[in-house]
């Protein structure tokens, strides 16, 4: 009961999590003032009763109203001034007062209340007349740390919303696809069945006053279902053919969803099927290797040709594949079996396939053109 309610408090919403990874972790040394300078009891109570107050807040904003998230931020910043006449220390306050502002989740608004953070910090330094190096700390801590967070949550914003936008089109175009499927079948099997329906109820019918018609419907039978067979099979062979283009697209959403910067240089010639086909899979793997194994945060593409040398290049700037991603010997080098299987359909088109390592992974497929 215990564990699972911990689980359930530890899953912060995204926002939270992206928000506590651009904060330094440097700002706990703003609690040194708190050892260092001459404190009561009194002052160390006020501090730990106002973390009490501070941090419920930071976790119950992010699930409220965005017209209610106002409330917990003038409690915050309430707090943070209340509690700087009683230590230096409760400029960290400020800082989780900025949290606090970062659960809206407009860009205006939270670079508003930052510069109302701002402002009540002055007021409360200008009250005390802070020394110059508190002073400095403190506006660094307020106004460089809450304009950085706000700008940083905008750009996370910003990615969910590219994501976002990725996803309804791979869902949109998977719509489509099935639409075109469906329509596709239908046009090709739907006359073909009628057509068989029809004849073989003529069968039946003339079965017993003349076999020989019943003998021919049987055999326009046959001729139809053979012909309808090879139409599905070449509309199945057709959904199952991919392209170069496809594969690159494919590739940069991905890559931009993983945050690697991804640039390709492809010669614009008509390619054999065949070769097209191949050469596709091979970008489609290697991809799907780069984001799942290599932890790079670099790729390029290129296909070249030189005279009647078409030449594809894939490489990243990352660690590549580890002993321990289920690979296997081969008298190149060690690859996993997706790396196999690449190199089995370069070698059925007759083109060579290569692996190396130099700062990174380069795949390299030759193919020599007639």
């Amino acid at each position: 009961m215990i564990s699972s309610a911990l689980k359930t408090f530890s899953q912060f919403p995204e926002s939270v999590k992206a928000e506590f990874k651009v904060i330094p972790w440097l700002q706990v040394f703003v609690y040194l003032p708190l050892l260092f300078e001459p404190f009561t009891l009194e002052s160390l109570a006020v501090v730990i009763t106002c973390h009490a107050l501070l941090f419920p807040c930071l976790f119950r904003v992010y699930w409220v109203k965005e017209s209610q998230i106002v409330g917990y931020f003038v409690v915050a910043l309430a707090v943070s001034f209340f509690s700087s006449f009683y230590s230096l220390a409760s400029i960290a306050f400020y800082a989780i007062t900025i949290l606090v502002a970062m659960a809206h989740s407009s860009f205006n608004v939270r670079l508003g209340y930052v510069v109302v953070i701002v402002a009540t910090y002055l007021c409360s330094a200008w009250l005390q007349s802070y020394q110059m190096t508190t002073f400095l700390v403190g506006l660094f801590f307020t106004l460089v740390n809450g304009v950085s967070v706000c700008y940083q949550i905008k750009a996370l914003y910003q990615q969910l919303a590219v994501k976002q936008t990725h996803e309804e089109v791979r869902l949109t175009a998977t719509s489509n696809e099935r639409e075109r499927i469906a329509h596709d079948l239908h046009d090709v099997l739907g006359q073909s069945l009628t057509g068989i329906s029809l004849k073989a109820e003529l069968a039946i019918k003339v079965f017993d006053k003349s076999p020989a018609t019943s003998q021919q419907q049987l055999s326009e039978i046959l001729q139809i279902s053979r012909d309808t067979l090879q139409a599905v099979r070449a509309a199945v062979s057709g959904y199952w053919q991919s392209n170069i283009d496809t594969e690159v697209i494919s590739a940069r959403v991905g890559f931009g969803t993983k945050g690697i910067k991804f640039s390709c240089d492809i010669v614009d010639i008509p390619l054999d099927p065949m070769i097209e086909q191949t050469f596709a899979w091979v970008i489609r793997e290697a991809s799907t290797n780069i984001m799942r194994h290599s932890k790079a945060n670099y790729c390029h593409l290129g296909i070249t040709l030189d005279k009647k040398t078409l030449m594809l290049v894939i490489t990243d700037n990352g660690g590549g594949l580890q002993p321990s991603d289920n690979v296997i010997n081969s008298n190149e080098s060690t690859i996993g079996t997706g790396l196999l299987s690449m190199r089995q359909r370069c070698h059925a088109i007759q083109a060579s396939f290569s692996l190396s390592q130099q700062k990174g992974y380069t795949i390299t497929v030759i193919k020599e053109l007639s």
